[in-house]
C-alpha cells in the first residue's frame, strides 16, 4: 500500500469461516497479535505508531481465530479461498490412511522415506520387475503413481503452526488444461514448458 492508507481493510482480507486475516500483499494470513510487526518489518516498513494503530482497530475486529490452538485447518474446501493463492503442483500420499500433500516430488519422495520407510526404487517382487518391455525407469514412474494422487491445494501460513497444506475438492484437470494450452497459444511455449514438465502436466496436452 502506498499511500499509507489507515484502514486495516487496505492491508487485510478476512476469511470469516475461519476467522483469518489474510494480508492484501503477502498473500499469507497472519495472526491478530503480529500484525504490529508484520506492518513494520521489511516488507511493508510502516512506521511503529502507524502499524500499532492499525494493530488495534484489527483487535476489535469481532470473531477472529487468535491461536493456533483455535484453529482447525480443513482437510478440504469445496472451493478456493480467493485471498489465498492456488497451487497446482501439489501430491497427496494415499499410501495407507496417510493424505498429507507436499509441493513438488522431491518432498513426497522424502516424506515416504522417512515417514513410509518407503522408496519407489525398491527392487520390485519377482516377476513383476522383470516384466518385458518394462524399463526401471517405468516401474519408478508406476510406483510414484500409485502411491499418489494430483491435488490443487492452499494454506494459511507459509510455516510453523497450523502450516500444513489443504486440498481443493473435486480436482477439474480440464480446466488446468485449457489453462496450459491458453498460455501456449499466447507465445509462452518456452516459459510453460519446463513447468509442464515439472508438474507432469505435459502427458495430458
Amino acid at each position: 500500500v502506498t499511500n499509507r492508507s489507515m484502514d486495516p481493510y487496505d492491508y487485510f482480507t478476512r476469511i470469516p469461516v475461519f476467522g483469518l486475516i489474510v494480508c492484501n500483499e503477502c498473500k499469507y494470513c497472519v495472526w491478530p497479535k503480529d500484525v504490529a510487526g508484520h506492518l513494520s518489518g521489511p516488507h511493508h516498513k510502516l512506521k511503529r505508531a502507524q502499524s500499532q494503530e492499525i494493530a488495534s482497530a484489527v483487535h476489535r475486529w469481532r470473531g477472529l481465530t487468535r491461536s493456533y490452538e483455535e484453529l482447525q485447518v480443513p482437510y478440504t474446501v469445496d472451493k478456493p479461498i480467493n485471498a489465498l493463492p492456488l497451487y497446482e503442483d501439489g501430491f497427496m500420499c494415499i499410501k495407507g490412511d496417510c493424505r498429507k500433500i507436499f509441493r513438488g516430488r522431491p518432498v513426497i519422495i522424502e516424506h515416504w522415506r522417512t515417514e513410509h520407510k518407503w522408496t519407489v526404487t525398491e527392487r520390485q517382487r519377482k516377476g513383476r520387475a522383470g516384466r518385458p518391455g518394462k524399463t526401471e525407469k517405468d516401474i519408478v514412474q508406476r510406483r510414484f503413481e500409485a502411491a499418489t494422487e494430483k491435488v490443487l491445494y492452499q494454506r494459511f501460513f507459509p510455516s510453523r503452526y497450523s502450516s500444513q497444506y489443504f486440498r481443493k475438492a473435486e480436482q477439474k484437470f480440464q480446466e488446468i488444461e485449457k489453462r496450459i494450452r491458453t498460455r501456449i497459444e499466447a507465445g509462452e511455449k518456452d516459459e510453460a514448458n519446463p513447468w509442464l514438465e515439472r508438474t507432469g502436466w505435459a502427458k495430458y496436452l
